[in-house]
């Protein structure tokens, strides 16, 4: 499988990616927390199965990659995001927006946001692969979880100017304080897949306005309030395919075969 190394100047900095394929049309992954775009081996198998319905495939980074995660910011992402379909789309072609975890998220905003408005392209479909209600996996599973892990954190904002969120508030990953309110506000513009509040995730995977299938892991520790519930409160939307893939964890690692083969479904249907 060869591909093409990718690398994109954008404000800041530059990024880099893959691609491979020679169709006109487009699928993009977006990558999750602490991620690149060749950081989970989905992200290559993938690959197979977009270029086979004839798709080119790139996955690139955006500035949160990595260690950018700390502090991101999620416009800096989304400008990111158009600056790469801006490079990559080729006139008259259809776009695929793909993202992984918090990546899926961006698409999310990015859709609701009209992000791409005037781009060369179509948005023809979005790939949401374990999105996950960020609100309860980083700031509590109750309100008043989350409004007590808010005030602690920004107690700290407020006596320090630079400082990391406490592991015993948030123990998977370093976040600074001021990303941790921007990404755990209830209603802010991080939280567009609100599964904590029954079905209110279905409101806004149907906002996107494009066709669009989701996989969520059996065993993904990030949905709430588990994988089952989370897929049933999508399964009567039109336009939407929802799957649970069995024993899958958050990155799919070891049922990237089960992925490809409902992901190569659902292209097959939007040919």
């Amino acid at each position: 499988m060869n591909f093409t190394f990718l690398n994109e100047a954008v404000p800041g900095g530059r990024l880099h990616g893959m691609e491979i394929g020679e169709g006109d049309d487009l699928a993009v992954h977006l990558h999750g927390t602490w991620g690149n775009f060749y950081e989970n081996p989905f992200v290559v198998a993938l690959a197979d199965t977009y270029t086979a319905a004839g798709w080119r495939y790139a996955s690139v980074n955006l500035p949160s990659h990595d260690g950018g995660s700390i502090d991101e910011t999620l416009d800096d992402s989304i400008e990111a995001l158009r600056a790469w379909i801006d490079r990559l789309g080729r006139p008259g072609s259809r776009v695929i927006l793909q993202g992984h975890s918090l990546g899926a998220l961006k698409v999310i905003r990015a859709l609701h946001d009209r992000a791409l408005r005037g781009a060369p392209v179509t948005v023809a479909a979005a790939v949401l692969l374990a999105p996950f209600d960020i609100v309860a996996f980083n700031g509590g599973s109750t309100r008043l979880d989350v409004e007590n892990n808010r005030a602690a954190v920004r107690d700290l904002v407020v006596s320090e100017t630079d400082t990391l969120v406490p592991k015993m508030i948030f123990p998977h990953w370093p976040l600074s304080a001021r990303t941790y309110l921007d990404i755990t506000e209830p209603g802010g513009r991080w939280d567009v897949f609100p599964s904590r509040n029954g079905d209110e995730h279905s409101r806004w995977v149907a906002g996107c306005g494009v066709r669009t299938f989701v996989a969520v892991g059996g065993d993904d520790f990030a949905a709430f309030p588990d994988a089952i519930q989370v897929v049933d409160g999508l399964k009567d939307l039109p336009g939407v395919s929802s799957h649970v893939i069995p024993e899958a964890p958050h990155n799919f690692a070891g049922q990237e075969a089960e992925l490809q083969d409902r992901l190569g479904g659902f292209l097959a249907r939007l040919a």
